[in-house]
């Protein structure tokens, strides 16, 4: 296939492909839109159907499995963490791509000063962090999201992402994450929108 154009306009509803130069007959074309980065630039959304959206865990990650688009796990202490599946010839623009959502279920809250937290290594593998600590877990099915463009280090061009879901000095809380996006600015509500 061939791409014929990037970062179209969609808000006119109408976009003319000029054929010029191409030879006479039938073509097939299709359309690619939204605003998640997996899905738009690795072409695979990080939706936890499959085990390769979280290749690399902590050891502190115990029992994962992925079930029915569902990644889930129990903490076996404070640094549970996991990567989000990226290739490296492919980086996440911090200019195009600002705001991180994900949705996830835990069966506690996280205690005070403690909860989930996020790293990311730019291209030249300098790791950075979110400023302000680390962000409240609620018990049950939630949406948490953050403003990446806030963050001072947001710059240049990501090659990986560390989540840590459930950072606190609690072991035994048992995860599960439905999805994870990284989005031009709006906030997916469900998978659908990845």
């Amino acid at each position: 296939y061939s791409v014929i154009d990037k970062n179209v306009d969609l808000s006119t509803g109408l976009y003319n492909w000029e054929t010029i130069g191409m030879p006479g007959g039938a073509y097939q074309i299709a359309a690619q839109a939204g605003s998640d980065f997996a899905s738009l630039v690795l072409g695979n959304a990080w939706d936890m159907q499959e085990a390769a959206d979280v290749p690399l865990t902590s050891a502190q990650v115990a029992n994962p499995t992925f079930n029915s688009g569902i990644f889930r796990y129990t903490t076996a202490g404070n640094d549970a963490y996991i990567w989000l599946r990226n290739a490296n010839d492919k980086t996440i623009d911090t200019s195009k791509f600002t705001r991180l959502t994900f949705r996830m279920n835990s069966n506690i809250a996280s205690p005070t000063n403690e909860g989930w937290y996020l790293n990311w290594w730019d291209s030249s593998e300098t790791p950075h962090g979110l400023t302000g600590g680390l962000r409240a877990v609620q018990s049950g099915w939630q949406i948490y999201t953050i403003d990446l463009s806030n963050q001072a280090a947001w710059t240049g061009n990501v090659r990986r992402i560390h989540l840590k879901p459930f950072a606190s000095g609690s072991a035994n809380a048992t995860i599960q994450i439905d999805w994870v996006s990284v989005t031009t600015g709006s906030t997916p509500a469900n998978e659908g929108d990845l």
